[in-house]
């Protein structure tokens, strides 16, 4: 679960992987000042559940687990969570297939 901050998606593209000026920096390079550093550094994505407290902070907030990170992560998904509708078309097929089950299990 990670997120962008800005617009933008974690697909990975040339421009995204940064090949290019990989290999024209080089190693010991400086990137900061790199023109590709420049186009995308507002870009910049932090993990969700590796938080990014100081210490003071983390305690202060109780000292969260990885694993109490993730599952607090996992019940608001599902809570947030709203399903579309399946399409009338698709209802009727399964009702088709239910009854048709049913019908050979004798129900």
């Amino acid at each position: 679960m990670s997120r962008w901050l800005h617009q933008g998606s974690a697909e990975l593209f040339p421009e995204t992987l940064a090949l290019d000026a990989i290999h024209e920096v080089g190693p010991g390079g400086d990137y900061v000042t790199s023109e590709h550093t420049l186009r995308h550094y507002k870009r910049c994505w932090y993990p969700d559940l590796f938080d990014r407290l100081s210490y003071k902070s983390w305690v202060d907030a109780g000292r969260p687990t990885l694993i109490e990170s993730a599952r607090a992560a996992a019940r608001d998904a599902v809570a947030r969570h709203t399903p579309e509708p399946l399409p009338a078309e698709t209802l009727d097929t399964l009702r088709s297939l239910i009854a048709a089950a049913d019908g050979r299990a004798g129900v």
